[in-house]
């Protein structure tokens, strides 16, 4: 800035000389997505496990070694908690895989 400008704020964060500047992606951005990642592998960890309950019910009665248990309720429950580590576990590498390609770059002459 070779002009004193009175209009600009001197608090502006400019980018380093001969660096890219790219924008970050937030904590609250990045808290959504590790929430709705995980909020979307319980569901689909729920659907599955409610499947396998259904359709091979002997399955889970078969690795818990009991006959009076409901084999859908098992697989849903199971299937959810299971589900939702996943999920919490994707959408931190997908974090993580955002936050690397953003970070600042020399500038490609």
């Amino acid at each position: 800035m070779d002009t004193l400008n009175p209009y600009e704020s001197s608090q502006v964060a400019r980018p380093q000389a001969g660096f890219a500047y790219t924008p970050g992606i937030g904590i609250g951005r990045g808290f959504l997505i590790v929430v709705l990642s995980g909020m979307a592998g319980a569901f689909l960890g729920l659907l599955a496990g409610g499947v396998i309950g259904s359709l091979a019910p002997d399955y889970y009665r078969a690795v818990f070694n009991s006959d009076s248990l409901n084999p859908v309720q098992v697989g849903c429950g199971l299937g959810a908690t299971q589900g939702f580590g996943v999920g919490l576990a994707v959408g931190c590498v997908v974090l993580l895989a955002v936050a690397i390609s953003r970070r600042r770059r020399p500038l490609e002459a």
